[in-house]
């Protein structure tokens, strides 16, 4: 998990059988306390090539919880985090909440898991039939080759053109 720790502070009592390493903005307190957890490894906030470079090749976390009347979790909803596209982007399957709006798109490509409960992770990462998981490594390193190059920023871009540009044309049903 990669992010803005303090936003993350079930980190501290994470109690699943899967051990997490965490990557991200914490300060000495909050570092003491992930440390001490023997299920959490803290790699300390990096910059980002460093980042790319430390990074184990498992799954990645996107997950926020509500804390302290400030409706991180409530967001997921609402938001793509960038957290998920930088997993994608290294073949790093992604565990997800279910509720998160970027939840259809990692579901119907085959790109993580999506679960209703943190606690649910653990038999995802144990249990997962080998197949599943070849098939899921598979689609993340197409759609990471494909954030890389950014085929997405480009279509987009291509997208709002083609609307600018000729708001007018009918395809006649093609798909361009």
């Amino acid at each position: 998990m990669a992010g803005n720790l303090f936003k993350s502070q079930f980190l501290v009592h994470w109690d699943l059988d899967t051990p997490i390493t965490t990557f991200g903005v914490t300060d000495d307190e909050l570092a003491d306390y992930l440390n001490a957890n023997s299920k959490v490894t803290y790699g300390g906030g990096l910059f980002q090539w460093d980042l790319i470079e430390k990074m184990p090749r498992a799954f990645g976390l996107a997950w926020d919880n509500n804390l302290d009347g400030r409706p991180y979790g409530d967001y997921t909803h609402y938001n793509h985090p960038h957290k998920v596209s930088l997993y994608l982007s290294h073949g790093m399957p992604v565990i997800i909440s279910k509720a998160s709006a970027v939840a259809p798109f990692i579901e119907a490509n085959h790109l993580g898991f999506t679960i209703n409960d943190i606690h649910e992770a653990d038999a995802i990462v144990q249990e997962i039939p080998d197949d599943t998981l070849a098939e899921t490594l598979a689609q993340t390193a197409r759609i990471g080759r494909l954030l890389r190059e950014g085929w997405f920023t480009a279509n987009a871009l291509l997208q709002a053109e083609r609307q600018l540009l000729m708001s007018d044309f009918n395809d006649g049903g093609l798909a361009l």
